[in-house]
């Protein structure tokens, strides 16, 4: 890869030198396993280190099958495309005209909520609801009739926000107009046609060389494997299923990128489908990590290029895809433990940004002379489904005044379907930008590598008739204020 380029006749040594190279950055950042895929064209070259659980201590093999978490929608957005080019659903009609027992709890949004926001995570939906409805066929179904007892988050096509409900209710809209379950429309529809080995059920991964996900040992101690191996299967078309190897996501990107058509000719999705998926649906603020939202492809900044891509992230596996269609690059790598994240930035982002010759992001990070802001207008208390922070003023960073630092507290709920307890956290942020009605802060310190950024609307529109904002985007998620 010193010239970026994946040569055939030593693709043995690249992925031995590669799976070497990995192999350090686990021990960094106390990774299990993970496997790697490096593509462009028609080369790839593959590779894995460390091992896929620290119980068996099996080695991880560029084969083994991993958890792709929320690249799954991905999957599952390319089969709602399908039905479009079908001619079965049109993307800005309401979903209730697919689904006429639809009732996310109120009725001006149940009746309003349209595909293309569901695809686009506007739909106002509370997105990190997770119930197990076991693993029946009628598991999303039930889990989307019982949205009507959660209730919304925000007004529909208002805001972006991550949104995982959305992609169970699609998937109970493939469901409906398919005639199956969700699991065997993947399997028919683009598993088979790709050529993809890969599974939906933790049966099939017995079968397999499969990972299991690591979380943070107690008290700082090394990473110990997660006390499950799934999130609940109603979660599947947002990211509970499929699992397979790096070179599978390969094969369903590089469908994409050959304009909808499969390695032997078969068209699995239209031209148009395929652009208007990567196509920018919502931009997100200025300096955020993520520049938009496809249908649904995150879109990365890279200088002045957009480079495609999602993360995924399960009970301790952790997945990592980007894309460039202009050179037909395309990374991935896959992970058993916390420090994916980490992991991926230090070896991953370093080997695209050479298949590509691009040049990589800017890390989001506390500035060293944080601008002087009032953050008191941002005290209160906000909620998301099953999490509730309380941000305040002051903090812990010695060169803050207590107008320009703030504290929030993090309170999640009891989650026995995720296997969570509900600790709370709490982190001091430090201001990151004030751009007209825009106010930004940022964690003081990272979190596996990473740094939290939260952001403010203070425009008119998005205050109160008190002055406070309605509504805080931490990350990629909205909080509703509810009280302070």
């Amino acid at each position: 890869m010193q010239t970026s380029t994946l040569t055939a006749d030593s693709s043995a040594d690249r992925s031995a030198e590669l799976s070497a190279r990995l192999a350090d950055r686990l021990d960094e950042f106390d990774l299990p396993g993970a496997a790697f895929a490096f593509a462009r064209g028609d080369e790839l070259v593959q590779g894995a280190a460390g091992v896929l659980s620290r119980t068996t201590g099996l080695a991880a093999t560029p084969d083994s099958w991993f958890q792709i978490g929320s690249i799954t929608k991905l999957f599952t957005g390319t089969m709602v495309m399908q039905l479009v080019d079908d001619g079965l659903v049109d993307l800005d009609q309401p979903v209730r005209g697919y689904l006429p027992d639809f009732d996310a709890g109120d009725e001006a949004a149940s009746s309003s909520i349209t595909v293309r926001q569901l695809l686009t995570h506007t739909s106002g939906l509370q997105g990190d609801y997770f119930a197990d409805f076991g693993r029946g066929s009628d598991a999303v179904r039930r889990y989307v009739h019982s949205l009507a007892d959660v209730g919304m988050l925000h007004e529909p096509g208002s805001r972006f926000s991550y949104c995982n409900s959305g992609f169970s209710v699609l998937g109970l809209l493939l469901e409906t107009l398919r005639g199956n379950d969700f699991d065997s429309i993947l399997t028919e529809r683009l598993l088979r046609p790709l050529g993809i080995a890969g599974g939906t059920l933790a049966e099939q991964a017995m079968l397999h060389r499969a990972a299991v996900g690591h979380v943070d040992g107690p008290d700082g101690s090394p990473v110990v494997p997660a006390g499950a191996w799934a999130i609940p299967y109603s979660a599947g078309p947002a990211g509970a299923t499929p699992f397979m190897s790096p070179a599978g996501l390969v094969s369903f990107v590089r469908m994409h990128l050959a304009g909808g058509l499969a390695t032997d000719g078969t068209r699995v999705l239209s031209e148009e489908s395929v652009a208007a998926m990567q196509r920018m649906q919502v931009a997100l603020p200025d300096r955020w990590p993520v520049r938009g939202i496809g249908m649904p492809w995150a879109l990365y900044p890279w200088g002045d290029s957009t480079v495609l891509g999602h993360d995924g992230g399960t009970l301790g596996q952790y997945s990592f895809l980007r894309v460039h269609p202009d050179t037909g690059a395309i990374a991935v790598l896959l992970t058993n433990g916390p420090g994916g994240a980490a992991v991926f930035r230090r070896f991953g982002q370093p080997l695209f940004a050479e298949l590509t010759g691009l040049t990589e992001p800017e890390p989001l990070v506390p500035p060293e002379n944080p601008p002087a802001v009032d953050v008191r207008p941002l005290v209160g208390r906000y909620a998301h489904h099953g999490v509730t922070i309380d941000l305040g003023v002051g903090g812990e960073s010695p060169a803050m005044d207590d107008r320009a630092a703030a504290t929030v507290t993090t309170v999640p709920e009891p989650n026995q379907a995720l296997g969570e307890g509900g600790e709370s956290q709490v982190r001091s942020l430090v201001p990151l930008y004030q751009d007209g009605s825009a106010l930004a802060l940022i964690s003081a310190e990272p979190e596996h590598g990473s740094y939290l950024p939260v952001l403010a609307d203070l425009s008119a529109a998005g205050l109160t008739p008190d002055g406070h904002p309605r509504h805080l985007l931490l990350g990629s998620r909205v909080f509703a204020r509810t009280s302070g």
